[in-house]
Formats: structure tokens, sequence, C-alpha cells
């Protein structure tokens, strides 16, 4: 009857009153696949994406979903949970939640460093991604692009400690121009200004790479122009930027 409940509530949209007939159940009977089920939906409707996250975990290890289905829920779950937070420590605690298969998964830990980063903490940020950094050769190019997007919101300060680690990803940038933009921006606030132009230079020519990235690429490319008073060529690059922001 419980269920039941629980079921004509979330027909009605009523997440609490679905969660409430759900809270009533026997302990043994509130583990169940059905139940677990409703409750990921009522905890979903009820925008709980942490406590949706915890039964879809219970769910995922009753083997309640394939494989697949149960990987993309997780990761969809964690980075709703992640956006909710309204600033750092409260970003911090969701990040402890997390455990650890998800704190490894490249597009999660992307979205934890990306609004760390947005909400002022670009060092925690970069050092949410450095364990994942250090792989990005053997990521997926998914993950790779994922985390190239991350660490171009959290350059502002960049230490030292990571031109090793940019070093280490040339050749990867190579085969992915979103890697090659983030290296060049990351040098180029390193004012490893040779280097830089390089990466810059690939990435700008690279019609692989988003619309939005390109025009980075070439007005970064006309910043460091100006620099060395190249006043044509850093009007060249300015003037690809402008066109790309057309599009």
């Amino acid at each position: 009857a419980r269920l039941l409940a629980a079921e004509c509530a979330l027909e009605d949209r009523d997440a609490p009153r679905a969660l409430r007939a759900l809270e009533e159940l026997p302990p043994g009977v509130g583990r169940r696949t059905q139940a677990l089920r409703l409750k990921l939906q009522a905890s979903r409707l009820a925008r709980q994406p942490m406590e949706a996250l915890r039964t879809a975990r219970l769910l995922a290890k009753h083997q309640g979903f394939t494989s697949v289905a149960a990987e993309g829920l997780l990761r969809t779950l964690a980075t709703e949970a992640l956006a909710a937070a309204r600033d750092t420590d409260q970003l911090r605690a969701l990040w402890q939640n997390l455990d650890a298969h998800e704190r490894r998964d490249p597009l999660v830990v992307s979205h934890a460093a990306r609004r760390m980063a947005d909400l002022g903490s670009p060092a925690e940020a970069r050092q949410w991604l450095a364990p994942l950094w250090d792989q990005v050769h053997a990521t997926s190019v998914e993950g790779a692009t994922a985390l190239a997007h991350a660490l171009r919101h959290a350059l502002n300060g960049l230490e030292a400690e990571w031109l090793p680690r940019l070093d280490a990803t040339t050749q990867a940038a190579l085969r992915n121009p979103a890697l090659a933009l983030t290296l060049g921006l990351a040098l180029a606030e390193r004012q490893l200004w040779g280097k830089a132009r390089s990466m810059l230079m690939s990435a700008a020519n690279d019609h692989d790479l988003s619309d939005d990235g390109r025009r980075q690429a070439w007005a970064c490319l006309g910043r460091l122009a100006e620099r060395e008073h190249r006043e044509e060529e850093a009007a060249r690059y300015f003037r690809q930027a402008a066109l790309l922001d057309r599009h």
C-alpha cells in the first residue's frame, strides 16, 4: 500500500508525499529495487541530487541498471549535486561526499573544478584536476577535452610546478585541439611566449576546435604579438578572432 501511495504521489508530481510514504516502509522493503527506483524518482523530483546519488549507488550495487546506464546516471547526479553548491565550503563538502570512482571520472572532476574556479578558488580546482591531468594521455577524447576546458577556467595564478605537467601533455595536444588551446593559454599565463605561440597557432588553425576556442586562440596570439610590438601581425590575429565572433 505504501509503495502504491508513493507511485500515486509521483504521478501527481508530489515529491514530499512520495518520500514520506517511502520512509514509512520497513527497512527490508525499503532496500528492494522497486522502492529504490521510486525513491530515486522522488529525490530527483524534490531536487535532492545528493540523496538521489546515494540511492542510485544502491541501485547500481544491486544491479538495478545496466553498467552503462548506471555510469551515465551516477555521473549526471554527481554533476547535478556539484552544480547546486552556492559557495566553496558547500562545494568542498559535496566533493568529499563523492566516492572514489566519481572523483576519478574526468567529466565529474572537470565539472567540479570549473565550479570551484568560478567560485573564486582556481588553485583548489587545479588540485582536483592534477591527478587526472597526469593521466590525460590515456584518457578518452571526451574526457581529455573536458579536463582541458576545466583547466582553462582555472589558469589564474598557475604555479610553476604545473610546467612539467604541461610539457608531458605536448604529444597528446597535437592530437586534441582543446588540449593545444589549454596548453597555449597556460604557457602564456606563465609568460613562456615562444612555446605558447606554437600551441595557440595549432589550435587556432584547427577546424575541429569550436569557434569559441579558436577565437580565444587568435585573440591570445594577438595579445602576444602586441607585446612584441608586431602591430600588423597583431591586427591580423585580432581580425581572425573578430570573424569567429560573427559566426
